[in-house]
């Protein structure tokens, strides 16, 4: 991880940054039956959504609140954007196994991997921004800012 550069707006708790990683993965289960880019697709079982040479940018809005005496802060909101340079995706067991048609599969998605991300960017963002926004208020609502920031 880079970071490229990091902002604080300490009047209105605003963190602003940006970030570069030369790979990150998603790794999740998955189940599949439709159509993608009109080809019919289906499978189910682990998936690997690669972002390579990824930049992000990161924008965290906070408040302050105080408990038993102490100033502690927390994540209101968290906006986040990724720009990969490319995308590649995995899955494993696509028709059933057949390696055939996994292949081909494959191929097509990897061929067209910006278009098929640009599909599901926004759910992906938003993930990760609960997640982030979840650990993020786990240590910030226990811990005083005085601890944290000096």
């Amino acid at each position: 991880l880079i970071i490229i550069f990091f902002r604080v707006d300490w009047d209105n708790l605003i963190f602003t940054s940006e970030t570069f990683n030369t790979q990150v993965d998603f790794i999740a289960d998955y189940k599949l039956e439709g159509k993608i880019l009109l080809l019919p697709i289906r499978g189910e079982g682990k998936c690997n959504i690669s972002m390579h040479d990824l930049r992000t940018k990161h924008e965290t809005y906070y408040e302050k609140f105080e408990k038993d005496g102490d100033i502690y802060m927390r994540m209101t909101k968290y906006i986040v954007k990724f720009l990969p340079d490319h995308i590649t995706l995995q899955f494993d067991n696509l028709f059933n196994g057949d390696s055939i048609l996994g292949k081909q599969m494959h191929k097509f998605l990897n061929q067209n991997s910006e278009l098929i991300f640009k599909e599901f960017q926004a759910s992906y963002e938003e993930t990760f921004g609960l997640v982030f926004a979840k650990v993020t208020n786990n240590i910030f609502t226990r811990v005083p800012m005085n601890k944290i920031f000096k």
